[in-house]
């Protein structure tokens, strides 16, 4: 054994950078609503139901765990068929996140 090498430390593999450490790898993506779809939720709906609507789905979309009392959004029926359709038109993306 060479005399000048045997103290040398161990070569480590320093790929994992300490600054990711604590942080997920696969974070999932969150789509935020559109600022134009967000003004007709809230004309639709009101603020505080679209508020909740939109945060609803960013939950969902981060995959954070919800208490059963956060996972629903109640708001008055809308009878009017077209404000309906502007509805399900507008929150599709949010149930179905088909955004790329």
């Amino acid at each position: 054994m060479d005399s000048l090498t045997w103290w040398q430390p161990a070569q480590v593999d320093r790929k994992v950078s300490h600054a990711n450490f604590n942080q997920p790898e696969n974070k999932p993506k969150v789509y935020p609503i559109s600022e134009a779809d967000r003004k007709i939720v809230v004309d639709l709906l009101g603020a505080t139901v679209a508020l909740k609507l939109i945060d609803l789905d960013e939950n969902v979309q981060a995959k954070k765990p919800l208490e059963p009392k956060d996972r629903t959004v109640a708001f008055d029926s809308v009878n009017d068929r077209t404000q309906r359709a502007t509805i399900h038109q507008v929150c599709s993306p949010f149930r179905l996140h088909l955004h790329d």
